[in-house]
């Protein structure tokens, strides 16, 4: 598969939407465990009709008929949900999405990036670099050589992800559609501090891996906590995504006393144990509900919300 397109070319030649009329236009990432019911919760709660993106081969079906038994509410998909495990072709959908007049769909709900990045696109990036290299080089490498990830292949995979998130921002920019995408989670340990040889507790703003481990040898002087964060390969793209994203919300499971599952999840948009992102209106932590969440009743109607005032330059 090759990565190299023309789509760094192309000129948007759109309309720009008001940015002060576009109150619901928000580009949204949600990241769970398995089994959390944050694929349910957001089909159940997004303003339709919805343009589908599986990142992962799944059957959706379950998911539409829990909608289906627990609300008796069938879920308005603008078409048949749409499998991509090809990064270019995805790209290639969504600048076609970008550059139409208009878009007859509120939400654009992009299921499963984690797998989509780390599995699709990783493993298409490790056979793209096991057939560049030379026939007597390859008849030498093992199962584990060919599949294995150098420092090429995660930049790659980052470089590659922030092209489609910035497709899906524009979207978001240029339409004035809500984007939704979800990842599995993942936990991380980080040091937050180490005492250098004065004895003084030094703060640790962002490690990376390869300086965490040089320390490690001297785990007495250091301060270890658990950090949870979207499983994504590598830590280039998960330092860089943010930026695009209005909200990013880790999903909790809750539970009545009898230990069965209460639905929809909690989502949290603020935790220091976390990464998480809150920008605007809203509360921090509440249902995953989108529509509550954008500031809408159940009916996709605005609520009453604060308008922005623009001063008139004389």
């Amino acid at each position: 598969m090759k990565l190299t397109t023309d789509l760094q070319k192309r000129k948007i030649t759109l309309q720009q939407i008001n940015p002060f009329e576009a109150k619901y236009a928000q580009f949204l990432h949600f990241y769970a465990p398995t089994d959390s019911g944050k694929t349910t919760s957001i089909l159940q709660s997004a303003p339709e009709p919805i343009t589908y993106i599986m990142g992962e081969p799944r059957n959706p079906r379950p998911s539409i008929e829990a909608i289906i038994k627990t609300n008796n509410k069938k879920v308005q998909f603008y078409k048949d949900p749409i499998l991509f495990d090809d990064s270019v072709d995805l790209r290639v959908f969504l600048a076609g999405q970008l550059d139409k007049p208009s878009l007859e769909y509120k939400t654009l709900f992009f299921d499963g990036v984690s797998h989509f990045m780390n599995v699709s696109l990783g493993s298409a990036l490790s056979d793209e670099l096991y057939e560049s290299m030379k026939d007597e080089v390859k008849k030498h490498r093992s199962i584990t050589q060919r599949t294995a990830r150098d420092v090429k292949i995660y930049g790659a995979l980052a470089r590659e992800m922030v092209r489609i998130f910035d497709l899906l921002a524009k979207l978001v920019f240029y339409h004035g559609i809500t984007v939704i995408t979800t990842s599995l989670m993942k936990t991380i340990t980080r040091a937050d501090t180490i005492k250098d040889l004065s004895n003084r507790l030094k703060t640790i703003p962002n490690p990376q891996w390869d300086k965490l481990m040089d320390v490690l040898g001297m785990e007495d002087n250091l301060s270890l906590n658990s950090y949870q964060c979207p499983d994504f390969d590598g830590l280039k793209f998960l330092d860089q995504f943010p930026g695009a994203l209005d909200m990013i919300g880790v999903v909790e499971k809750r539970y009545d006393k009898d230990n069965n599952p209460i639905w929809p999840p909690i989502v949290s948009f603020r935790s220091r144990d976390a990464l998480t992102k809150h920008t605007g209106f809203g509360e921090y932590k509440t249902e995953l509900n989108i529509k509550k969440i954008l500031g809408m009743d159940e009916n996709g109607n605005g609520v009453e919300r604060a308008e922005v005032v623009k001063e008139d330059k004389k």
